[in-house]
């Protein structure tokens, strides 16, 4: 058997498959079994009866692989290449699935949070929705209890008790005081109802007088703290935001009930509950 040169033994080391898979046989085969090994596979793969365009590549890597094998310190090394090798492999499989299981833990980290965003998000949005809804019956409410209260005789309301009048005070704002005037004042106080008579008063106050005695009383327990959409289709919701307060005038609350008409009940049962802080 020819001996095999350095130049071969790294050649074979470069090829996809080892010289056992090339000879098709097992890590431990002895001498006779690896040459009839060999002479199979020459049969097939010499270039005489192997048409291939590779056909001298693939009859190289049986020949130096029978050579490589069939020497004994050729071998001992090529196996020692061999089991370096698998454990490159192995150690870089491991790696492999060691980097996967990281990403996939990642990503399903990242779904989790996601998804925890989505359902704090959903919350929070079912309560603002909630919120706002609140807010639009209350809204509603108002306007209501107003236009019942507009259709309520001005005569049967006893002024002498229910005076109807209301002292509104707001901010003097620079450049935003000027806006205020009788006619303004008496727009942001006709959503609660029609107003009969605006006066106005120095220091950021007006004197408004009220039709009915439940508008009144709506305007008065209006909070005028927080925003709301009241005047937004007025197109008043900036001067409206100027509004600090608006106290009923001339109204002592130890009044009888008995023989009060609706408009008196009415007012008077709101204002009650609103000065004991219970829902309307």
């Amino acid at each position: 058997m020819a001996q095999v040169t350095q130049e071969e033994f790294s050649w074979l080391l470069g090829r996809e498959k080892s010289a056992y898979e090339l000879l098709g046989v097992e890590a431990a085969v002895d001498g006779t079994s690896l040459r009839r090994a060999y002479r199979r596979r020459a049969l097939v793969l010499h270039p005489d009866k192997n048409q291939s365009p590779s056909a001298e590549d693939e009859f190289r890597e049986i020949l130096v692989s029978y050579r490589v094998l069939g020497d004994p310190a050729w071998r001992a090394q090529y196996d020692e290449h061999l089991a370096r090798e698998l454990e490159r492999r192995a150690h870089a499989t491991a790696q492999t699935q060691r980097q996967q299981s990281l990403k996939e833990q990642l990503l399903s980290d990242e779904s989790k949070y996601k998804q925890h965003l989505y359902t704090a998000k959903s919350r929070q949005s079912r309560v603002e929705a909630l919120k706002q809804h609140t807010e639009q019956l209350r809204l509603e409410k108002v306007r209501r209890l107003g236009a019942q209260a507009a259709g309520m005789s001005q005569d049967r309301t006893n002024r002498a008790v229910f005076p109807c009048k209301l002292k509104v005070r707001w901010r003097n704002k620079p450049q935003m005081g000027d806006l205020m005037s009788v006619e303004v004042v008496a727009q942001l106080m006709g959503v609660f109802g029609p107003v009969e008579h605006v006066e106005m008063g120095g220091g950021g106050e007006a004197l408004v007088t009220f039709v009915t005695w439940t508008a009144a009383v709506l305007a008065a327990i209006h909070n005028y703290a927080e925003p709301c959409d009241l005047w937004d289709a007025m197109g008043l919701s900036r001067v409206a935001g100027l509004l600090k307060s608006a106290r009923l005038v001339g109204f002592d609350d130890h009044v009888n009930e008995d023989h009060l008409n609706m408009d008196e009940l009415v007012g008077l049962k709101m204002y009650r509950l609103h000065k004991h802080r219970t829902p309307v």
